[in-house]
């Protein structure tokens, strides 16, 4: 029979904060860093757009999420239209600060997001991936 050994609390304590860390570490490697600056940035786009039309990034309204959508679609506040990948990927990321902030489910995923979202879509007319 094995001999069951107890670790003293302070082994158990820098145990833990070991663990800690490379759990921070693998979490950190979770999303490549292209990926990561892509969503810093929309995230800061979008938060930038909510203050300046006096909406509350987070939690944000499902209506300020498609809102922002439609504006990005048809380039109101902005230079120019946005292509519906770029709109996608921006309210990605809006979801994943959210879910980050522990809000679940996620704005972007309630009416009138999805809904918005497929009628940009349907607007702009995207095309299919074409299989090699």
């Amino acid at each position: 029979m094995t001999e069951i050994v107890l670790a003293h609390s302070s082994d158990v304590s820098t145990f833990d904060e070991r663990i800690d860390a490379a759990t921070r570490q693998h979490a950190s490697k979770a999303r490549a860093g292209r990926t990561v600056e892509a969503y810093e940035a929309d995230w800061a786009k979008f938060t930038s757009w909510c203050t300046r039309h006096g909406r509350t990034p987070l939690p944000a309204e499902p209506l300020t999420i498609a809102n922002y959508a439609s504006d990005l679609a048809e380039g109101i506040s902005f230079d120019a239209p946005s292509k519906y990948s770029t709109i996608n990927r921006a309210l990605a990321a809006i979801s994943v600060y959210h879910r980050t902030a522990g809000l679940e489910p996620s704005p972007v995923r309630l009416p009138p997001v999805p809904q918005t979202l497929k009628g940009i879509r349907n607007d702009l007319g995207v095309r299919p991936a074409q299989k090699a």
